[in-house]
């Protein structure tokens, strides 16, 4: 994918949209020493401008990093050399965009619908012909968020009845497994039964069901996660012999928070 980069300015009282404009105006304002004459792709001469101004291109995105003092821009289409960027012609209120595909606004031809293009999503994280449903974003909101709660256990952070949760000595961080676990769970929720979900064989599980509609996967996600860990300050947890054991309180009351703090777990 064709992307552009430069260094700007971070340090200091700097003000990032003042740097961002400058920034891309000089981009486009190579056009003006060029003297395009014909609206074709020249790396040499206007590699910025032509691919600010390809005509097939339909999304970008920017972002800096002010460990880099980099400013990079990202775009879901490429120009060629010696191809023609765009079609020389009247602006759009006069010759008018393609009937049923795009219309004239504020002298740019918006399609109807924006679709993302493919190379530009991270893709998830699972293997050929394996999928559990989830975009890359979710599979990775609910690997952060149940390492943030892991993480809170090993550091004795983790709210308990009667104050915090046992240091865990070792707590290892959990890396998503879309492969095995997450199909798996695609085969239970793709039955569409109401609860209690029966886990595989040698597996264990936790679930949150609700009974509503319209309501956003991610909001879905981080609500679930933060259910059931939050399931210890409800319980009385102790160590027996320097462990913590599943039994009594942690059974009756944060059955769920110990599927997610469980130390021997290495996925999810």
């Amino acid at each position: 994918m064709p992307q552009h980069n430069t260094s700007i300015k971070l340090a200091g009282d700097c003000n990032i949209n003042e740097l961002t404009t400058k920034t891309l105006n000089k981009w486009w304002n190579e056009v003006k020493s060029s003297g395009l004459t014909a609206p074709t792709y020249d790396e040499t001469k206007i590699k910025n401008f032509g691919i600010m101004a390809n005509g097939p291109t339909t999304g970008f995105a920017c972002t800096y990093n002010k460990c880099s003092n980099k400013l990079l821009c990202l775009y879901d289409q490429k120009p060629t050399k010696g191809n023609v960027l765009y079609q020389a012609g009247s602006d759009c209120t006069k010759d008018d965009c393609k009937p049923g595909t795009s219309s004239c606004v504020k002298y740019l031809c918006r399609l109807p619908k924006y679709v993302p293009s493919e190379d530009a999503l991270p893709k998830p994280m699972c293997g050929a012909g394996t999928t559990d449903g989830m975009t890359y974003e979710m599979q990775m909101t609910v690997q952060d968020m149940i390492n943030y709660y892991r993480r809170l256990v090993g550091t004795g952070w983790a709210k308990a009845k009667n104050g915090y949760a046992p240091i865990a000595k070792l707590m290892p961080n959990l890396v998503y497994n879309c492969d095995v676990l997450g199909k798996l769970s695609k085969t239970i929720t793709d039955k569409c039964e109401k609860p209690p979900y029966t886990a595989a064989l040698g597996r264990t599980m936790s679930y949150h069901y609700v009974e509503k509609t319209g309501f956003n996967s991610k909001t879905f996600l981080q609500e679930a996660i933060k259910t059931w860990a939050e399931q210890s300050k409800q319980a009385d947890i102790q160590t027996i012999g320097g462990a913590v054991f599943y039994q009594d309180d942690v059974q009756q009351k944060a059955s769920d928070w110990a599927n997610v703090t469980k130390s021997v777990a290495s996925s999810s």
